[in-house]
């Protein structure tokens, strides 16, 4: 029935220190995720460098191979041996074993104008292997693509190979003397493979850490830290993969115990002040729990049964619904205080206290209006024969014996009683319609109850007790 907190520290909890602990671990979260979101921000810069220059690391060794197949064909003498008067022995020693010593090649095949070969070195043996039995998923594009090129350019690019990949250059065989002389049509074409020795020179000169092919997924260690290979359609086939520069990672080294000392710091000062809080708010609550009780009995004061009469009254919805008031006067208490004294007077009033409230329903509220004088109010709607016998138990219960210091005592009550159903109708005029009713049970004879609008007091709710 109280419409004022009975929980101060509780309502403090919700309005003040949950807000307050929200917003503190919202912030820690804020930081936290700041301090990742920056580190993860950095090493995803530094890889997309890192990506970029892988690119352009196998673009730049592709470029220097095509330079030097361009070089290798633009040769009189190899316009000669391979064009005008076929030499095998010196397309061995010069485009075979000359490539594979000079650039490092570890194939080189010479071709016709449709692309067929004329020669091969494969591994150290000589023949007219078919470059797209090595590379079926790359050579018939990378040919077609040279071929659409101005006729004094090389081709270079990555192409597949088996699961791994490779470098390859085609070049024009062409005059060099004779710069009127028309294109052969004829080509070099020779192959790097992208072995442990190429990747380990191209991680060393281009600063990427254990470059190397992914077979699976298990040999990338950061999917953003990778380069596909893609065949002639487009579908990646493979991946140039490294272990990435991850600065973000260091700079989570040196600012997350910094970051956890202030968290901890921060947490620990959160927790003084809110258990200051806490303690401050319940002393609020102690402070407003004796500001409407009466300090010897705990029961409401009279302020607050004021409030709470006006509040039931308020929420009075329709003529079914009543708000009751029983105004109850102790008959005797002046003659305990006076024989047994003011501290017998007062553990009987505690006393009284005890029994009003357990003759009441836990929604009813009972309260001390101040010296012998107390008060219930009935806000959930209660009939006339059940408030009749709430009266009659508390007449009955009052009339028991006490036992203050000093000895037994017998006292009595009389009870004035007023209903309302009019959400209108004032607290202190329902009150005042109940006190009104207890001087009429008083005037007509101690220890009964009146009900305000009755012409004569209940005689019925005289004491069962002589």
């Amino acid at each position: 029935m109280n419409h004022i907190s009975a929980d101060a520290s509780q309502a403090f909890m919700r309005r003040v220190i949950l807000p307050l602990a929200a917003l503190v671990v919202g912030l820690m979260v804020f930081a936290v995720g700041g301090i990742v979101w920056i580190a993860d921000y950095q090493t995803d810069v530094a890889i997309a460098q890192e990506a970029r220059l892988a690119h352009g690391a196998l673009r730049i060794h592709a470029e220097k191979l095509g330079v030097s197949a361009a070089d290798y064909g633009y040769w009189d003498d190899a316009v000669e041996a391979i064009v005008d008067k076929p030499d095998h022995a010196w397309i061995v020693d010069n485009i075979g074993a000359g490539a594979e010593k000079s650039i490092g090649a570890a194939m080189s095949f010479v071709l016709d104008p449709d692309g067929k070969t004329l020669y091969s070195r494969v591994g150290n043996a000589d023949g007219m292997e078919d470059p797209a039995r090595f590379f079926p998923q790359g050579f018939r594009e990378a040919h077609a693509a040279w071929k659409k090129l101005p006729p004094d350019r090389p081709y270079s690019g990555i192409v597949p190979y088996g699961s791994a990949a490779a470098v390859i250059a085609i070049a024009p065989v062409r005059a060099w003397e004779d710069a009127k002389r028309p294109q052969t049509g004829y080509s070099l074409l020779f192959v790097q493979l992208l072995d442990s020795a190429l990747l380990e020179v191209l991680s060393r000169d281009y600063a990427l850490t254990n470059l190397r092919i992914a077979h699976s997924e298990g040999d990338v260690s950061d999917a953003r830290a990778t380069v596909s290979i893609k065949d002639g359609m487009g579908k990646i086939v493979s991946r140039l993969a490294w272990d990435p520069n991850r600065p973000g990672d260091g700079l989570l080294k040196i600012a997350l115990p910094f970051l956890a000392v202030f968290l901890t710091a921060l947490t620990a000062l959160g927790a003084f002040v809110f258990r200051h809080a806490i303690g401050s708010a319940q002393i609020i609550s102690d402070r407003e729990k004796r500001a409407f009780r009466d300090p010897l009995t705990n029961l409401a004061n009279r302020s607050l049964f004021f409030s709470d009469v006006a509040k039931a009254i308020s929420e009075i919805k329709s003529d079914e619904n009543t708000v009751s008031v029983m105004y109850i006067d102790l008959d005797g208490f002046k003659n305990v205080n006076d024989t047994k004294g003011h501290g017998a007077g007062d553990v009987l009033l505690q006393q009284v206290a005890y029994r009003l409230e357990t003759c009441i329903r836990e929604s009813d509220r009972a309260a001390r209006l101040g010296g012998d004088e107390f008060a219930i109010l009935l806000a959930t709607g209660i009939d006339r024969q059940s408030l009749v016998g709430t009266a009659n138990r508390i007449l009955h219960e009052i009339a028991f014996p006490f036992n203050p210091p000093g000895g037994l005592v017998t006292i009595s009550c009389s009870i004035g009683i007023a209903t309302t159903n009019d959400p209108e109708e004032s607290a202190p005029a329902l009150i005042n319609r109940a006190d009104h009713a207890l001087y009429q049970a008083k005037a007509a004879g101690k220890n009964r109850l009146f009900v305000h609008g009755d012409d004569i007091p209940t005689l019925a709710a005289r004491s069962m007790v002589a």
